[in-house]
C-alpha cells in the first residue's frame, strides 16, 4: 500500500510504500534525512458527495436549502453567503465617503452661511435643494457601505437627513444688494416687497385725502390744472420725506421748493405729496415712483399709492458702511450698486467714488450692471461734482464702449451748448476713446482755453494731429503756441512741413517751441 509523507524541512511530498514506515529515508528535494513515522504521514480528508451528510460549522452556518416532502418536514432558514463575509474595500471606503461628505457639508455650511462668507447670496430654496443632495449621496453611501449593520446606517441616515434639514432652515440668510434694490441683509420671509391692493375710486379717495388735491386743481392761479398728480405714501416722514421730494424734484426738473405740495396724513405718519403748476405725462411719473417702490395707479384721478422699498433706509448702518467702504469685503461691489439707486445724491455720490477709487488690480464683479447704472446716472444727473466722479469711474468699468462713449459724448456737447461747466474726467474719458466726435469735440473746448484742455488734447495722440496742423496756419498766436507744446509731445513726422514754415517766425518764444519741437519729433 503507497502512503504520502511530507518533507519536515521543505515540505515536498512523496508516494513511498508502507514498508518504509518506522525507516530513515533522505529528501530527494532538500537532502534532509528523516524517520518516517506518523506526524509525517498526509491523511486524506473525507470527501462528500451531493445529498450525502456532513459536519461542516462553517457551511451550517450558511444554512442547506429548504427540504419539504409530504410529512410537512420543518425546514431549516437558508442564509446567504454575502451577509456573514466581511465587508469589501469598495464599501467600507463609500462609508467612510458617506461620513465624512455630511461632516465636512455641517460644518462648511455652518461656519459659511456667516455674512460676507461663502453661502451669503444663495437664496434659501437653492439651499434646500443643496442640502437636500449632500443628505441624499452621503445617506446612499453610509447604507451600502454599511453591509453588515444596515438597520442602524439608515437610522443614522434619517438622523443626519434630519440634521441637515434643520441646519439649512434655521440658519440665517445674508443676501447682499442687487440692482433691483434689495435689501443688504433680507430675512426669508421679505424676500419680496409686499404688493398694494387695488382700491375702488371711492375708497383711494378716502385713504388719500382727495379734498386737497380737488381744492389746489381749483384754485384759478393753478396752470395745468389737470395734470396736477397726487402720490401717497406710507410711514413717510423724517429724512425719508426730505430725500424723497429731493428725488421727485430733480427727476421732474422742477425749481426747488416749488410745485410740490406735502400734505400729512393719518397722524402724520404717511405724506400726501401734489405735483402741480407743470405739464407732467402720468406714465413717465409713475416710472420715476417705481424706483422708489411698488405703485398701484388710478389714472382717472391722476393718484399713485406709493409702498416705498423698506430696504433703503436713509442713512447706512454700521455694518452696511463697513462692507460699503471695503473693497475685499464679499458684499462691496453688490452694495455699493445698489447705493447706486438711492434717493439720497450724496449717497449716489460717495459710491461712484467708491468704485471710482479701487485699489490696483481689483477683481472687479457685476461690472456690467455697474457699467450701466453709471450710464444711467450720467444721462440723468447735472451736478458737476457727481459727472467728474462719473467720469473717473467710467475709466475703471468701462473701457470702450461705443454707447456709453456716445452718451459722454453727447453730455459734454450739451453742456458746451448750454455754457455749463464740464469736468475734466469725462473729456479725458472721451478723448481716450476710440469715438469719431472726441477730437471735434475736445478742439471745442481747446479754443476757449488752451491750457485747461492741452491735457486732454495729447490723449487724442495722431488723432489730434489734423486739427493741430490748421491752428499752426490760421489760429491766433496763443493757439499756435499751445498747439506746438502739444504736437512736441504726440507730432509725428506728418506735422514736419507746417512746424518747418514757422521757423522763420518774428515771435521769439514760438520759434524757440517749434526748434523743440521738431528737434523731439525727428527722436522719437
Amino acid at each position: 500500500m503507497d502512503l504520502q509523507i511530507q518533507c519536515p524541512k521543505c515540505f515536498k511530498r512523496f508516494t513511498v510504500h508502507q514498508d518504509i514506515t518506522g525507516k530513515t529515508v533522505e529528501c530527494g528535494a532538500c537532502n534532509h534525512r528523516f524517520k518516517v513515522q506518523t506526524d509525517n504521514l498526509i491523511t486524506e480528508k473525507p470527501k462528500f458527495y451531493p445529498g450525502e451528510q456532513r459536519q461542516n460549522d462553517f457551511l451550517d452556518r450558511i444554512g442547506r436549502a429548504q427540504v419539504s416532502d409530504d410529512t410537512n418536514q420543518k425546514s431549516t432558514p437558508q442564509t446567504h453567503v454575502q451577509a456573514i463575509m466581511p465587508s469589501s474595500p469598495g464599501q467600507k471606503f463609500a462609508l467612510a465617503a458617506g461620513l465624512g461628505l455630511l461632516s465636512v457639508f455641517t460644518l462648511a455650511f455652518y461656519f459659511g452661511t456667516n455674512k460676507n462668507q461663502i453661502f451669503q447670496d444663495i437664496p434659501l430654496e437653492k439651499r434646500y435643494i443643496l442640502g437636500g443632495f449632500v443628505a441624499l449621496l452621503g445617506s446612499s453611501l453610509i447604507i451600502f457601505g454599511a453591509k453588515n449593520w444596515r438597520i442602524r446606517a439608515i437610522l443614522l441616515s434619517l438622523v443626519a437627513v434630519s440634521g441637515i434639514g434643520a441646519l439649512v432652515h434655521f440658519r440665517p440668510v445674508h443676501v447682499t444688494p442687487t440692482d433691483k434694490g434689495t435689501s443688504f441683509t433680507r430675512n426669508k420671509n421679505t424676500d419680496q416687497e409686499p404688493k398694494i391692493a387695488k382700491l375702488s375710486n371711492l375708497e383711494i379717495r378716502n385713504k388719500v385725502g382727495y379734498e386737497g388735491l380737488a381744492r389746489i386743481r381749483a384754485k384759478p392761479e393753478t396752470k395745468n390744472a389737470a395734470d396736477t398728480t397726487g402720490i401717497f405714501i406710507e410711514g413717510l416722514r423724517g429724512s425719508k420725506l426730505i430725500e424723497t421730494k429731493q428725488y421727485l424734484t430733480k427727476e421732474l426738473f422742477l425749481p426747488p421748493n416749488e410745485s410740490l405740495h406735502d400734505y400729512r396724513r393719518n397722524n402724520e405718519r404717511d405724506s400726501f405729496i401734489i405735483v402741480s403748476g407743470i405739464p407732467i405725462d402720468f406714465d413717465n411719473l409713475v416710472r420715476i415712483c417705481e424706483k422708489l417702490g411698488t405703485t398701484t395707479n388710478y389714472p382717472d384721478l391722476r393718484i399713485i399709492d406709493l409702498k416705498l422699498h423698506s430696504s433703503r433706509p436713509a442713512t447706512a448702518g454700521n455694518e452696511e458702511h463697513e462692507t460699503l467702504n471695503n473693497p475685499d469685503a464679499t458684499g462691496f461691489f453688490a452694495a455699493n450698486l445698489a447705493e447706486l439707486d438711492s434717493v439720497n445724491k450724496e449717497r449716489v455720490s460717495k459710491a461712484i467714488s467708491r468704485l471710482a477709487n479701487l485699489p490696483p488690480e481689483t477683481n472687479l464683479r457685476h461690472q456690467e450692471k455697474i457699467a450701466e447704472k453709471l450710464s444711467e446716472v450720467l444721462t440723468n444727473e447735472n451736478n458737476p461734482s457727481i459727472l467728474s466722479e462719473i467720469g473717473f469711474a467710467l475709466a475703471v468699468w468701462v473701457k470702450n464702449d461705443p454707447v456709453i462713449v456716445s452718451q459722454v459724448s453727447t453730455k459734454i456737447s450739451s453742456r458746451i451748448e448750454k455754457n455749463q461747466p464740464i469736468p475734466d474726467s469725462l473729456v479725458e474719458f472721451l478723448a481716450s476713446s476710440d469715438d469719431p466726435s472726441a477730437p471735434e469735440i475736445v478742439d471745442t473746448l481747446w479754443k476757449k482755453d488752451p491750457i485747461q484742455w492741452s491735457a486732454q488734447y495729447s490723449l487724442l495722440g495722431k488723432r489730434g494731429e489734423p486739427q493741430l496742423i490748421k491752428h499752426l496756419d490760421k489760429s491766433p498766436l496763443n493757439l499756435k503756441r499751445a498747439a506746438v507744446s502739444i504736437l512736441s509731445k504726440t507730432g509725428t513726422k506728418e506735422t514736419l512741413p507746417a512746424l518747418n514754415k514757422l521757423k522763420n517766425t518774428d515771435d521769439s518764444e514760438l520759434k524757440e517751441l517749434v526748434n523743440r519741437a521738431i528737434t523731439n519729433i525727428n527722436a522719437r
